[in-house]
């Protein structure tokens, strides 16, 4: 009776170290995210855009 126990408990606990073995599926490299269109800050007409000497 007790070997029984010890038998499922152990079984239960590989299943369960196994289960938790990281993520499920192939293994990827993770993408940027892609950049909204955000718009520049631009300069105005009506200021002076300093030169490059």
């Amino acid at each position: 009776m007790k070997k029984r126990i010890i038998a499922a408990v152990s079984a239960l606990l590989c299943v369960f170290l196994l289960a938790a073995c990281g993520q499920k599926g192939p293994l990827y490299i993770p993408q940027e995210p892609e950049q909204t269109d955000v718009p520049e800050e631009r300069a105005e007409p009506n200021q002076e855009v300093p030169e490059d000497v």
